[in-house]
């Protein structure tokens, strides 16, 4: 985590091929990606998606319940907006 407060959490996730999250969830967000990867994630209601981001790229996400699974190495900075 590099920040937060009662409005936003800032993280730094930089992640290598093969690492795995668990069953999580997280509010609405946004998604600065520094290094572009790939990523399937497993929703709540299990569908399964695979997803591919590219450097430079802002992703704007809702709220959602996922666990995930690195298939490629990425690097991203995640702001989580609380309120």
């Amino acid at each position: 985590m590099l920040a937060e407060n009662d409005k936003v959490r800032v993280l730094e996730v930089n992640a290598k091929k093969g690492d795995k999250a668990a069953m999580h969830s997280h509010p609405a967000m946004v998604i600065y990606i520094l290094k572009g990867g790939k990523t399937k994630f497993t929703n709540a209601d299990g569908t399964v998606k695979e997803s591919g981001a590219k450097t430079g790229e802002v992703l704007l996400r809702d709220p959602v319940t996922h666990s995930q699974e690195h298939t490629e190495a990425s690097h991203a900075i995640v702001i989580e907006l609380k309120k």
